[in-house]
């Protein structure tokens, strides 16, 4: 095409001369010339294009590489705090990005837990040691061995009632919880850190708007415990039973008591699985309160209990199951849950209970038949609620919140 300077016409636009001279012999370059030029142009815009799509290429190569040695660097950190074997993720090398990161990392470290304790043999998950916890990934020489065998050796109210295996999987989800080099920082207690050891309410105007299903959240009893002496003032006085009225706690975390007490109350979901009444939908709680505070503090590096004063005729008026007058059914029950066997059945058999109450479960396997054995701990109370309804009107219940952090 030849290159002619543009004569405008009235409009703007090409006058008919200059559309003549376009291509015509009398243009400023020859035919042949013009051809030239434009196999060289498009030979240069070619290369041009080669170049341009090769260095995108490469930046979008460089900038994966980058990423995937960000992620690899992180995933050593973490295996690292979490005491962790340092190939514990080799797994997932072999994974495209996308697939990567359809997880988080702190699923993936879950799920590959999980994968490992399935392959254990069946008698090893009688007791915790450091051969156990070396199977399943973690360093033997790591903190982390040393503060769960610490740990487990001194729940005593716990001894077989948490599998071995449980072991690892609550510690890594506390650690990712409240170890500062795993979760955003964040203050020493929920709510009013520098108020310790008395007890507090919430301001209704700051309370106004959680979405929250009390009815009366600024008259709960809050307090931060700092001091054994303090908790045992509290176990003296404040939860003595009378005729009207009954005291049950619940141990848990820092996070799930402000959950409870200011978000979304008793959440059924939030349930572990394969306890002794429930799979996954179940909130336990006891009438000791050491049974309580046992829990909380061998399962959290941020311990609390929540404090339920309940009504007797609450209770009274429920569909409750009791299991303490029936060893049978106790054991069919807790045996379902416990090993995974037969649950649609056993959840529909219980569906229309808004609670169930019994003994506490010891669990063992048989080293001879490798089955799982299911016992009665004696002299022990357990109340599982498995209805939502019921569970709504049971916080309204709530009575006090007690954050700890005891200085030892």
């Amino acid at each position: 095409m030849a290159i002619v300077l543009k004569k405008k016409g009235k409009k703007g636009g090409h006058s008919i001369d200059s559309k003549r001279d376009i291509g015509g012999t009398s243009g400023l370059f020859r035919p042949k010339y013009l051809k030239e030029n434009e196999d060289e142009a498009f030979k240069l815009n070619t290369q041009q294009e080669i170049e341009f799509h090769s260095n995108r290429d490469g930046y979008h190569a460089a900038k994966a590489d980058k990423k995937q040695t960000e992620q690899s660097d992180e995933q050593r950190r973490v295996l690292k705090i979490l005491g962790l074997v340092p190939d514990f993720l080799d797994g997932l090398k072999e994974l495209a990005p996308e697939q990567y990161y359809h997880r988080l990392l702190s699923q993936w470290i879950d799920k590959a837990l999980e994968e490992r304790i399935d392959c254990l043999d069946a008698t090893d998950n009688n007791h915790i040691t450091e051969q156990l916890l070396e199977y399943i990934g973690f360093d033997p020489k790591s903190k982390a061995v040393d503060t769960m065998l610490k740990r487990s050796a001194s729940a005593k109210s716990m001894q077989n009632h948490i599998e071995a295996s449980e072991w690892p999987k609550i510690f890594v989800a506390d650690e990712f919880k409240y170890n500062p080099s795993l979760s955003p920082p964040s203050d020493r207690f929920p709510f009013k850190s520098n108020l310790t050891d008395k007890w507090f309410h919430l301001d209704p105007e700051e309370t106004k708007e959680c979405k929250n299903n009390y009815d009366h959240i600024s008259r709960i009893n809050i307090m931060n415990v700092t001091t054994k002496e303090c908790l045992g003032e509290i176990r003296d006085i404040l939860v003595q039973d009378d005729p009207e009225h009954i005291f049950l706690f619940h141990g848990t975390d820092h996070q799930s008591a402000n959950n409870i007490l200011a978000t979304r109350g008793i959440y059924l979901n939030a349930g572990r699985r394969r306890r002794d009444f429930s799979h996954g939908e179940g909130f336990y709680l006891s009438k000791n309160m050491d049974m309580a505070l046992e829990w909380a503090n061998y399962t959290s590096a941020k311990p609390a209990i929540l404090i339920f004063r309940t009504d007797r005729r609450l209770l009274d008026s429920a569909k409750k199951l009791s299991l303490f007058d029936n060893e049978k059914r106790w054991h069919e029950i807790a045996h379902s849950f416990r090993s995974g066997r037969k649950l649609a059945k056993t959840q529909k058999s219980l569906s229309a209970y808004d609670f169930i109450e019994g003994p506490m479960a010891t669990v063992r396997i048989d080293e001879d038949s490798e089955e799982m054995v299911v016992e009665q701990k004696p002299s022990t109370y357990q109340m599982c609620l498995i209805s939502r309804e019921y569970s709504k009107k049971f916080q309204q219940t709530l009575h006090s919140v007690l954050f700890l952090d005891i200085n030892e």
